[in-house]
């Protein structure tokens, strides 16, 4: 017997052991393009799959629970590159915490031609650890190199210590965030859009408002 995975005609039999890792893609469906993420393990998977280069361009992922990645994040980064992905988080909350110190840590990395869509929900990215100074940071959403990063009714809750960022947006390429009726914050800087001189910043905020300061 045999399930056939929608994506690339990928095929995998129902002997194999962990048939979702053997395929290293979470399955998906031919009649509505939706994948459902039911558990943690689920969303690991379908995240080992979008780092591995599987592109998931005009599907769209669902959450079907609240998700707690836990301390998953310490060797997860969500790299979104040449892919273009539509997370509806469905009402429901996705929460991870990172525990790692003097590095960078970025839950979602968008760059080079990616497009990442956030909608209908929560995100609490937690940082605990000691003092990482300019050394490292927490950032839920990391915008660089081309990416653009479209977020519609989404709640996004960062905390931990020193540097922080809901939304990180960098110089090194175009970087575009589009937020329509969100709430980013912070217990350092909710959106910061650091900017040298190389390349220009896009930050679009519909029925919101900006507010910064010119110092950081």
């Amino acid at each position: 017997t045999t399930i056939t995975y929608a994506l690339d005609g990928v095929v995998c039999t129902t002997s194999e052991e962990n048939t979702l890792k053997a395929c290293k893609i979470y399955p998906l469906s031919t009649l509505n393009k939706v994948v459902v993420i039911k558990t943690k393990e689920d969303f690991l998977t379908f995240a080992e799959a979008v780092n591995n280069g599987t592109s998931y361009e005009g599907y769209t992922i669902k959450l079907n629970n609240d998700i707690d990645l836990e301390d998953a994040a310490n060797t997860l980064s969500i790299v979104v590159k040449n892919n273009n992905i539509n997370l509806d988080l469905n009402g429901k909350t996705l929460t991870a915490k990172n525990t790692r110190t003097a590095t960078h840590n970025f839950f979602f990395d968008v760059n080079a031609g990616g497009v990442l869509t956030v909608e209908n929900g929560s995100i609490v990215y937690t940082h605990t650890g000691t003092n990482m100074g300019w050394e490292g940071a927490a950032t839920a959403f990391d915008v660089t190199g081309g990416g653009v990063l479209n977020m519609d009714g989404v709640n996004v809750t960062v905390s931990g210590t020193d540097m922080n960022f809901c939304v990180h947006l960098n110089n090194w390429g175009e970087a575009t965030l589009n937020a329509k009726e969100c709430t980013l914050e912070s217990t350092y800087i909710a959106v910061r859009a650091f900017n040298s001189g190389y390349d220009m910043n896009n930050i679009t905020i519909p029925n919101g408002t900006y507010e910064y300061d010119p110092t950081n």
